[in-house]
C-alpha cells in the first residue's frame, strides 16, 4: 500500500552512480526504477527563488514514495526535508508549488542564504513521459516538459527556453555538452582526465595503446586512431566539443575536415600561433574555406600559453566551460 511506502525516511540514492547535479539522466532513472517497481515518484523542479540560491531555476529532483531521492535544490543540506515534504503530496496525489525559506509556513526549513525557493512538485508524470524524457537524454535530443499545478504534465520535441510561460514551467532539457578529445600525450591524458571529472560526456581516441590503458583505468574508454587518413567516423552533434592534443600534426587534417563538415559547437587544436597557421594552410589546400577555418580555435585555452599538462587542461576547461554559459 502506498501508505506503507510513504512511512520510509527519504534516502538518498543514485541509479547512475554519483549523480551529478546536473544529472537529468540519473534523475529520470530513479522515477523508471520506481514505476518498474510500483512505486510512485514526484518531479520536483525549482521554478522561483528570492536571494541567493545555491541552484538555477529548472534544478530538478526525483522522490519516491518510498524515501528514495536523487537530484540537487540546494547545496545538499536540504534535500531530506524537500523530499519529504515531496512525499506528502504523492500521497496527496496532486501537484503543489511549495515555497521553502523567508515567508514559508515550513518555518524549520531555512535556507542558509536568508532567501526562498518556489518548488512545483509534480505527480502527474505518465510512464510514457518519463520514458521518453529518458529515451531523449540518451539519444541526445532536445525536448522540453511544460508543468503547471493545476494541469497534467504535456511533453514537446524540440529545444525550448526553460522558464514560466504564463502559467505553464518549460523545463527544456538538452544534451549537455560532449568532449571529443583527439591526441596523445599528457596533454591529451590531462584534458581527457578533466573532463570526465568535471561530468561531461567524454569520447577519446588516440594512436596510443599504453595512453589508451592508462585512460581505461580511470574509466575513460579511448578508441584507437589506426592512421592519420584513416580517422574513425565521429559522433558530432551541435552541443559537442572537438579537442586535437597532438604534438604531431600530421595527424589533424583529417580529423578536422570531419569536424569542420559538422555542426558541432567548438573547435580546438594545441599549438602555437605558427602552427596554427601552418594547420590553416594545410585545410585551405585540402579545400576547406577561410569562414570555416576559423571556426577553429588555436592556440587553445581561456589561460593564453601553458608550460605543462595540467594548466593546459584547465584552461581548456575554462574555455569550454565559458562557452557553456554564455549559450
Amino acid at each position: 500500500m502506498l501508505s506503507d511506502l510513504i512511512s520510509t525516511p527519504p534516502t538518498r540514492t543514485s541509479v547512475q552512480g554519483d549523480a551529478a547535479p546536473d544529472d537529468s539522466a540519473a534523475i529520470f532513472g530513479l522515477l523508471q526504477a520506481g514505476r518498474r517497481a510500483g512505486v510512485p515518484g514526484a518531479l520536483l523542479t525549482l521554478v522561483d527563488s528570492v536571494g541567493g540560491s545555491a541552484r538555477p531555476v529548472g534544478a530538478q529532483m526525483a522522490v519516491l514514495a518510498d524515501g528514495r531521492f536523487t537530484g540537487y535544490l540546494s547545496s545538499g543540506c536540504l534535500e531530506a526535508a524537500l523530499a519529504a515534504e515531496a512525499i506528502k503530496q504523492i500521497g496527496r496525489r496532486q501537484n503543489a508549488i511549495l515555497r521553502f525559506g523567508a515567508g514559508s509556513p515550513f518555518f524549520d526549513i531555512r535556507l542558509p542564504c536568508g532567501g526562498s525557493i518556489d518548488l512545483l512538485v509534480d505527480v502527474t508524470l505518465t510512464d510514457e513521459q518519463v520514458d521518453r524524457v529518458a529515451d531523449g537524454l540518451t539519444r541526445r535530443r532536445p525536448i522540453s516538459l511544460l508543468m503547471g499545478r493545476h494541469a497534467p504534465a504535456r511533453l514537446v520535441e524540440g529545444a525550448r527556453r526553460t522558464g514560466w510561460h504564463e502559467e505553464t514551467f518549460t523545463r527544456a532539457y538538452a544534451p549537455p555538452l560532449q568532449i571529443v578529445a583527439l591526441g596523445r600525450g599528457l596533454e591529451f591524458e590531462a584534458v581527457a582526465k578533466l573532463a570526465a571529472a568535471a561530468g561531461y560526456p567524454v569520447q577519446a581516441f588516440c594512436p596510443d595503446e599504453i595512453c589508451i590503458a592508462r585512460l581505461a583505468e580511470r574509466g575513460i574508454r579511448a578508441g584507437h586512431l589506426a592512421t592519420p587518413q584513416t580517422p574513425p567516423p565521429l559522433s558530432l552533434d551541435a552541443d559537442t566539443a572537438v579537442i586535437l592534443l597532438f604534438h604531431d600534426h600530421e595527424w589533424e587534417t583529417a580529423l578536422l575536415s570531419q569536424a569542420l563538415n559538422s555542426p558541432c559547437r567548438y573547435i580546438g587544436a594545441m599549438g602555437s600561433v605558427r602552427t596554427h597557421q601552418q594547420r590553416c594552410e594545410r585545410l585551405l589546400s585540402a579545400g576547406h574555406s577561410l569562414a570555416e577555418i576559423d571556426r577553429i580555435r588555436g592556440p587553445i585555452g581561456l589561460f593564453g600559453p601553458t608550460r605543462d599538462a595540467s594548466s593546459l587542461a584547465i584552461s581548456v576547461m575554462a574555455e569550454l566551460a565559458q562557452i557553456t554559459a554564455a549559450k
